[in-house]
């Protein structure tokens, strides 16, 4: 009998023998396929991973992107240094690569390990899988690394590894010497808590190490600038969907992209992509013509960070050197064109202020349809264009008042909710519409300002705010996943806006730091305006 327990009455037997016509292993849940697969993350291999060089000592940083999943890995045990920490609550431990100069971590450890047992044993979401998650791999304390020197760096990588020790890995990949602050931002699990509900999660922002505590890095090795990555013809073209790892390079004012962006920001850093270059920046009117090549309509959709991110699209498309003014409010409905030499098109962009992301959430509102165009609501707002750039911001993680609180769970839960509603909008597209699919962009997630004491703003204690960014990059991370299975193509705004995430003009926007600009290098290129066809 294929199922013995249809049409018998209940039974208290217990399935433990052998001899039993079934056993528990035959009783999944259901036999439902997961179509849900997890998506293939292209591997990069970088040089430093398999050491076959004949050089003795320290070998100087290559020009080359590395993946963060394999730098997390590596083991510099044998090559520690104590520091000395300015809490007696942590010790420290700086490990660095014996070969390869600008590679290492600190490895920062709870001293009572008693406060760290019961730390582990609180309950932090109501999923009892994200529980675990959370406990094991992020821990209860949350850490910030920021690097200034050659180059500005705040590594978007940490872990915990047991017992309320942390791993904090860095690569450094222009030599020279560093000033490194290391904070402690969060303890007791308040970076990623979604238990409680009615207290806000105060940052503690604790300086673990001494005000200019330095690390060297190869100081004579050859320095990057932007002026001689410009002048290195032989560098590949960065790829178009997947995510861009970059680093911020001090200025030497040596280019005119320099000096403009020094009087925007006065900030002496510019973000370049590692190991590829960037073919249509559009910088100070750069790359004009291509404008009408292919005619294109771009629509922004999300909240103020996308809104932001398109202003500041167009004013680099206009060739404006004036900086963008400092309340973001001031940006946003925008309709703007660009024209080349082409007389039948342009690239025009469209930001409709109050056209979030709930059209393709909320079903009741936008449930009405178009017979004539055989379009939803949803379908006849985006036929128009081509190219959609979206992204869900912060607001998921604001106060409840705000619509936030989410869960993890409940956050992935509305991502896939919204990567299905633009495959279906593109299948209809191809099949009733006759058009063809819109190139959907991931505009990504930002990271946020954490609110020292003293700092906190409405939207923070008052609003009971979740933003946090050790919450932010798992969002982030999982985000990533599940529009990568889709195809879309994803920004890397996490790593982007980090280092600059205590510089934010008004504590979560970074119109007036040099983030802005490398999110706009990083649009452009996936935007392919020129209509280059890639190898």
């Amino acid at each position: 009998m294929l199922y013995p327990w249809r049409n018998t009455p209940p039974t208290t037997k217990t399935l433990s023998t052998a001899s039993d016509e079934w056993n528990a292993e035959s009783l999944s849940e259901d036999d439902l396929p997961d179509f849900k697969t997890k998506p293939v993350v292209p591997l990069i291999i970088d040089s430093t991973l398999n050491d076959t060089s004949q050089h003795v000592g320290l070998i100087c940083p290559k020009w080359e992107s590395y993946d963060k999943r394999l730098q997390l890995q590596k083991d510099f045990s044998e090559n520690c240094t104590t520091l000395a920490s300015l809490s007696p609550d942590f010790s420290i431990k700086l490990c660095e690569s014996p070969r390869f100069c600008g590679q290492g971590y600190f490895l920062v450890s709870r001293t009572n390990k008693t406060t760290c047992t019961t730390l582990l044993q609180t309950n932090i979401s109501h999923n009892p899988v994200t529980n675990r998650y959370l406990k094991e791999t992020v821990g209860s304390d949350a850490f910030q690394v920021t690097f200034n020197g050659p180059q500005r760096e705040t590594p978007a990588l940490w872990k915990h590894l047991g017992s309320c020790e942390y791993k904090l890995p860095f690569r450094l990949t222009n030599p020279g010497r560093y000033t490194v602050a290391l904070v402690h931002t969060y303890d007791g699990f308040k970076a990623v808590d979604e238990v409680v509900e009615d207290v806000w999660p105060r940052p503690v922002y604790t300086h673990l190490l001494g005000k200019g505590f330095e690390v060297d890095v190869c100081t004579g090795c050859p320095v990057y600038t932007a002026a001689g990555l410009a002048k290195d013809g032989g560098v590949r073209v960065c790829g178009r969907r997947e995510t861009l790892k970059g680093v911020y390079l001090r200025m030497t004012n040596e280019t005119e992209r320099e000096r403009v962006r020094f009087k925007m920001y006065g900030v002496p850093y510019i973000w370049e992509p590692l190991g590829c270059r960037l073919d249509q920046t559009f910088e100070l009117n750069a790359n004009k013509s291509c404008h009408g090549r292919t005619p294109r309509k771009i629509l922004g959709i999300g909240d103020s960070q996308v809104r932001l991110l398109m202003w500041a699209l167009n004013r680099r498309l206009s060739g404006s050197r004036v900086p963008m003014n400092q309340t973001s409010r001031t940006y946003m409905e925008l309709r703007a064109s660009h024209k080349g030499a082409s007389k039948t098109g342009g690239t025009d962009l469209v930001v409709i202020p109050h056209e979030h992301l709930d059209v393709f959430i909320d079903v009741i509102g936008y449930r009405w349809f178009d017979a004539k165009l055989k379009a939803t609501g949803t379908e006849k707002l985006l036929l128009p264009f081509d190219t959609v750039v979206f992204t869900l911001a912060h607001w998921p993680s604001s106060g409840v008042e705000m619509g936030g609180h989410f869960s993890l769970e409940r956050y992935v839960d509305l991502i896939e909710h919204i990567a299905n509603s633009m495959e279906r909008i593109n299948q209809r597209r191809v099949l009733v519409h006759k058009k063809k699919p819109i190139h959907f962009i991931w505009m990504g997630v930002n990271a946020f300002t954490i609110k020292a004491e003293g700092k906190e703003s409405l939207y923070d204690a008052q609003r009971i705010d979740w933003r946090t960014n050790y919450r932010l990059k798992v969002w982030s991370e999982y985000a990533e996943r599940v529009f990568r299975r889709k195809g879309m193509s994803i920004m890397n705004s996490f790593d982007a806006t980090l280092p600059w995430a205590q510089n934010s003009i008004d504590g979560g926007h970074f119109h007036g730091t040099p983030a802005m600009d490398a999110q706009v290098d990083e649009l452009l290129h996936k935007l392919n305006i020129c209509n280059v066809e890639d190898d």
